[in-house]
């Protein structure tokens, strides 16, 4: 079919088209059928029949939503973690500083972090924003074999981040109690914990009757706490970290808080991550889907991106949809592009 249609029309290739507005070599890139295993070899195939054809290997597509470009070798590398595909795309010319591709093609590879670090990663280079790799690992509550790695390589295990928080206190508030342990034990002059770091650690290991001892001492310690601390909430449901989230609810945190890398809210994150039963018990428990996040739009605007760019993905979006729907949130009144199954549920 694509040699037919390279055939019928040489500039085909070259063409944006579908409802996502894709080039061809873009729609096969971004394919969540590379994540099936017969599917691959098909599309590696369309990919060398569109290059041979003319296809740019520095073909983008401009997402609607996020309002930015996305290179086909962030599909390859980045989105489907195809190893033969970025191969075929880089061998073409593709440029892989796109500021997408290489990151995401690491994150959360505890195998390729050693690659890195064997090769003359420094485990202390800084990112304004995200501080060290050991600062990033954590708010991503890595494997303790990953902080190991890290600290093994050089990691300072007492150097704080931009916020100006020790591992150890980050560790305490990703949930991470046996890391903490083991960041203590090398850095032993840690200052006590204020009433402030201790409900927080309470809450992100999900220890609902300490936290409320906490507060009963401290009546007044939400007023007390800083913004960064204040974004625990919707950054440890970023993460999928659902005991601690529904413990912090449960003791009083404002539900709507925003956070994360994208500025959102608890049901925000859940609808991304589509998880349809954490949807239905923020919503019941007072999330507001109107809350705006980092990209100006709210939980259908969500819904709505997450379904379509994360299809390939274990996510129970359809679920997602019948429990803003259940909540009483009102059908999209404008135009979002929805997979079908969640298209035909808000149409009939």
């Amino acid at each position: 079919m694509v040699r037919a249609a390279i055939a019928e029309n040489s500039e085909w290739v070259r063409t944006p088209g579908g409802p996502m507005k894709m080039l061809p070599l873009c729609a096969v890139t971004f394919s969540g059928l590379s994540q099936v295993s017969e599917f691959l070899p098909r599309l590696e195939n369309c990919a060398r029949i569109l290059l041979d054809a003319g296809a740019d290997p520095n073909s983008s597509w401009l997402d609607p939503e996020w309002g930015y470009s996305l290179s086909a070798v962030y599909g390859a590398a980045g989105l489907n973690h195809s190893t033969a595909l970025t191969r075929m795309m880089l061998a073409a010319g593709a440029n892989p500083n796109d500021n997408e591709s290489l990151y995401h093609s690491l994150e959360g590879k505890t195998l390729w972090l050693q690659l890195l670090l064997e090769n003359g990663g420094d485990a202390n280079e800084e990112s304004k924003s995200l501080g060290r790799p050991l600062h990033y690992a954590l708010k991503r509550r890595r494997s303790a074999a990953h902080i190991q790695m890290l600290l093994d390589a050089g990691a300072d295990p007492a150097a704080p981040n931009p916020d100006g928080v020790t591992p150890y206190r980050l560790a305490l508030r990703s949930g991470l109690t046996d890391i903490a342990a083991q960041l203590l034990a090398r850095v032993p002059g840690e200052a006590p914990l204020s009433a402030g770091e201790q409900f927080l650690a309470a809450c992100a290991r999900a220890d609902a009757e300490s936290a409320r001892a906490v507060l009963a001492s401290h009546p007044d310690l939400f007023g007390k706490l800083s913004d960064y601390q204040f974004r625990t909430l919707p950054d440890l449901a970023a993460e999928g970290h659902w005991p601690a989230v529904r413990t912090m609810v449960e003791v009083g945190w404002p539900i709507d808080v925003t956070g994360g890398d994208w500025r959102a809210s608890a049901l925000n994150h859940a609808v991304f991550r589509g998880d349809a039963d954490m949807t239905e018990w923020l919503l019941a428990h007072g999330a507001d889907w109107r809350a705006q996040h980092g990209y100006k739009d709210n939980a259908i605007g969500t819904l709505s991106f997450a379904c379509m760019a994360r299809a390939s993905e274990d996510g129970d979006w359809l679920g997602c949809a019948k429990a803003l729907l259940a909540a009483g949130v009102p059908k999209p009144a404008r135009d979002y592009l929805f997979t079908e199954d969640i298209a035909k549920l808000f149409v009939s």
